[in-house]
């Protein structure tokens, strides 16, 4: 049983931790790329794909610009969903850009 009480106090001490080292912003963008396609659903993450947050801005990658026509459609409720999945993560806007596969050779 002492190693279930040691587990439990570092249950109760990382959250504050996390805080203090100053990566939680960063713990939450990795888990933002994990859940990705439970952001944006099925079709929507099969095109798409988040690169990086800077300045508040969450820069997403897409493979054409019909896709990023779709993303500028559901802009407004992907920004929904990461703030209701993610509230910790400061992302004020989204900028897409298009990703070209890369040739082989």
């Amino acid at each position: 049983m002492p190693a279930e009480k040691n587990s439990e106090s570092i249950d109760k001490i990382l959250p504050s931790v996390i805080r203090n080292l100053g990566i939680e912003q960063k713990m939450e963008e990795v888990s933002l790329r994990s859940r990705w396609r439970e952001v944006v659903g099925d079709a929507v993450a099969a095109q798409s794909r988040p690169l990086d947050i800077r300045g508040g801005l969450l820069f997403i990658a897409v493979g054409n610009n019909v896709w990023m026509q779709e993303m500028r459609f559901h802009r407004r409720r992907i920004m929904e969903r990461i703030r209701d999945i993610f509230p910790g993560l400061k992302v004020e806007d989204i900028r897409l850009v298009i990703e070209r596969e890369k040739s082989e050779g």
